[in-house]
């Protein structure tokens, strides 16, 4: 596997703000073997004619599709032995960056390579990247050192997502945790490159970033989710941490004076932010607990 082909799967839904820039990205890079699939949900805006001024075969999808759906049917439509899952909004940094993501998977086992989300934007997106980069991870990732790696800015071997048996296409929140696990109890591992480096325009504004949580709170009070135990463990730590306050308070003021970015001085609010809409959408409702017990006892 010298020079593999590299399918590119971007997701689009109203993106006319960042696809311009992913795609420049893209198609600037060094490593020439590559396809791009775009897969859109029913974009109102900008986004279908801004694709149709690039080499990018667009499949139009139902705006009720859920994402596992969507990633599906760029799956499907892949002509390469390794897929490239970019959101619209992620933007590849380097010109090399394809090359470093896939030489790791000259390794028959490697089924996943990890990039890095480096701090650029606004505060607001300067923040949940610093956040993102402060969860360390082991940078191989196994059946015995595991931990969740999703989509965005990664890239997959096909046949291992088609072995793990494609995405989830039921459920609207962590469908690509919820893969990734499956695949690593086939026996594959992950590996994170850390020179490979990608900057995510993950929101405009708090108003854009409030909508994001109230679609991921609901979707997990609907039931509409496959946490599974470490990742539920995960949540409640960090919404209890953010309803004490004072714990996030500290917490900023030392990172931001150990990374030096004054962004991490928004950390307590946005963490208190967290917890009350996590409340206000209903994840703290009866169904809802009854759906996260479930978790917690399957051991999932």
């Amino acid at each position: 596997m010298s020079r593999p082909l590299i399918s590119v799967v971007i997701l689009t839904y109203n993106s006319e703000r960042t696809i311009r820039q992913c795609l420049e990205r893209v198609f600037n890079q060094r490593y020439r073997s590559y396809e791009v699939i775009a897969v859109d949900n029913g974009s109102t805006d900008r986004t279908l004619e801004i694709l149709s001024m690039y080499p990018v075969k667009v499949v139009e999808a139902s705006p009720l599709d859920t994402r596992g759906r969507l990633r599906n049917m760029g799956t499907t439509k892949a002509k390469g032995e390794i897929i490239a899952y970019i959101d619209s909004d992620m933007i590849l940094v380097q010109d090399d960056w394809f090359d470093k993501m896939v030489k790791p998977f000259e390794n028959p086992s490697v089924a996943v390579t990890r990039s890095l989300s480096t701090p650029y934007g606004n505060t607001l997106n300067r923040l949940l990247a610093l956040y993102s980069a402060s969860i360390k991870l082991p940078r191989i990732v196994s059946k015995e050192h595991y931990a969740p790696i999703g989509t965005g800015h990664e890239l997959f071997r096909k046949k291992a997502v088609v072995e793990a048996g494609m995405f989830n296409e039921k459920i609207r929140v962590d469908e690509d945790f919820e893969l990734f696990r499956r695949i690593i109890d086939l026996g594959y591992i992950a590996v994170s490159v850390d020179d490979a480096e990608v900057h995510h325009l993950a929101v405009d504004s708090l108003l854009h970033y409030m909508r994001k949580l109230r679609w991921m709170f609901s979707s997990i009070s609907a039931g509409e989710a496959v946490l599974g135990r470490q990742r539920l463990i995960e949540t409640a730590f960090r919404l209890t941490k953010g309803a004490t306050i004072i714990v996030t308070f500290y917490e900023g003021i030392y990172r931001a004076l150990r990374d030096r970015d004054r962004a991490w001085f928004l950390h307590p609010a946005l963490e208190f932010l967290h917890v009350l809409l996590a409340i206000r959408y209903g994840l703290l409702n009866r169904n809802a607990l009854t759906f996260l017990l479930n978790i917690w006892l399957s051991g999932g």
